[in-house]
């Protein structure tokens, strides 16, 4: 689910994904956002680079095709 506003200024997002965000048995994101559903809260969107940055945990460099 996603909220967006649009008015003067930046745009500002809140999002959730109820259902988690893995389907990998083990994985610590199955249901990492369930008790934001469960008190009916969304949480901001990551739109910055910072704010990607901050919540990797892991990066992949594919080489590029010549």
């Amino acid at each position: 689910m996603a909220e967006v506003e649009f008015g003067p200024g930046r745009p500002t997002a809140r999002v959730l994904l109820a259902y988690g965000n893995a389907t990998q048995p083990g994985s610590p994101h199955v249901g990492d956002q369930f008790a934001l559903v469960a008190r009916r809260e969304m949480r901001s969107a990551w739109r910055t680079r910072e704010q990607l940055q901050g919540h990797l945990e892991d990066v992949t460099l594919i080489p590029s095709q010549r």
